[in-house]
């Protein structure tokens, strides 16, 4: 990440079957709903990411997310553009268990048209509330970011914890040709 992600709330963890999880570890954030508004106060939290692209074009922005059905509402965004929301029932592929109750899939965030060169892309969790029992309750946040894929239209595949070229024991396919 770009900044200090302990600062916000954010650690790089693993658990479970760590096996599973792109360099055993992923980024995340996890806080009780009574702790949430003081926790996140008026900005939220925010974690950002470099990356470049060689050649201008179109781009579909992947992430692998934990917590199917269960996450935290989140936003994000690219290179300071507007902010786009992800929910918790928008639907991932390429789904793998961790441990009881938690998995890591892939879900295609959206599109962006991005010239050649540096680019950011943030994540954001602000302070919710949910409707329960007829009043308005505070929500938990559930966040797990594994990594995170930018590629030309079509060109990206999920396969796992397995970086676009690689094979399931890691090998590099273009040299292993």
């Amino acid at each position: 990440p770009g900044a200090n992600p302990a600062d916000k709330g954010f650690e790089l963890k693993g658990w479970g079957n760590v096996g599973y999880i792109s360099g055993g570890s992923a980024m995340h954030m996890s806080i009780q709903a009574e702790e949430a508004e003081k926790r996140l106060g008026k900005d939220g939290a925010t974690i950002g990411y470099d990356f470049d692209t060689a050649a201008a074009g179109k781009k579909e922005i992947w992430a692998r997310l934990g917590y199917e059905f269960v996450k935290s509402v989140f936003e994000w965004r690219v290179d300071n553009g507007g902010w786009k929301t992800v929910k918790p029932d928008d639907l991932t592929c390429d789904l793998m268990p961790i441990e009881t109750w938690n998995e890591l899939a892939w879900l295609k965030l959206g599109d962006a048209d991005l010239p050649a060169g540096k680019h950011s892309i943030e994540f954001r969790h602000v302070f919710r509330k949910k409707k329960a029992d007829d009043k308005e309750v505070p929500e938990q946040v559930l966040f797990w970011l594994d990594c995170m894929a930018v590629s030309d239209p079509g060109a990206f595949a999920p396969n796992g914890k397995f970086k676009p070229g690689e094979d399931y024991g890691g090998e590099d396919l273009k040299k292993a040709a």
